[in-house]
């Protein structure tokens, strides 16, 4: 019965460690993904901080319409920023 508890106690370990992990890898990718969109809007608007903030206005105030699909709001995005 010990040995039983003892080995469900590890499965159990294992478990949570994997998700840890996994959970880990996510937010380095997610970091990974928002360092790459920094890099690039620096790259199109430079150092210029009226370009930047007139940028991020835009992208801010789009707005998704039912209509579009995801493709196309990626694309005005882009456009946008």
């Amino acid at each position: 019965m010990t040995l039983l508890i003892a080995e469900s106690y590890d499965i159990i370990n294992e478990d949570a460690e994997k998700r840890k992990t996994e959970l880990y890898d996510k937010r380095i990718d997610q970091r990974h993904t928002w360092n790459e969109v920094v890099v690039t809007f620096n790259k199109k608007f430079g150092n210029n901080a009226t370009l930047k903030l007139q940028a991020r206005r835009e992208v801010v105030n789009a707005k998704m319409r039912a209509v579009k699909s995801t493709e196309e709001y990626s694309a005005r995005l882009s456009t946008a920023a």
